[in-house]
């Protein structure tokens, strides 16, 4: 699942929160949702030279740790990998309150394998930052 960043950056009404109600994906860029709204947006076939490219990643955190278990498979113990460097993939837990506060717990997502389904399970990492 891939979420745009053009409605999430302009958005006016906090759907953001609810899109990643369930966890999202630690490296998220989630405190930008809304910074644009009421800017004027040009799409433009290059970029102005004023201008810097900017890092978005919006992405809720089980359908991120299932496309990456597909991608780079799993750690020994089942923790779902997020690169081919063996880095683990790890989550933000969230609720009601957005947007994302530093003390939120992370957690890294295990792969729990049955007959003919795989699960994905939340293994709390510790305090975000930390």
């Amino acid at each position: 699942m891939a979420i745009d960043p053009v409605p999430v950056l302009t958005e006016t009404g906090g759907g953001t929160g609810m899109a990643l109600y369930d966890g999202m994906s630690a490296e998220t860029t989630a405190e930008l949702a809304g910074t644009w709204c009421g800017n004027l947006l040009e799409i433009t076939d290059t970029r102005p030279n004023d201008y810097g490219l900017m890092h978005c990643c919006f992405a809720e955190a089980w359908w991120r740790a299932k496309y990456l278990h597909r991608k780079f498979g799993e750690h020994d113990e089942g923790l779902v990998l997020k690169d081919r460097s063996g880095n683990l993939f790890d989550g933000i837990k969230t609720g009601l309150f957005f947007p994302i506060q530093a003390e939120y717990a992370t957690f890294f997502v295990q792969a729990v394998k049955s007959d003919d389904e795989v699960r994905y399970a939340a293994v709390p990492s510790g305090p975000r930052g930390v």
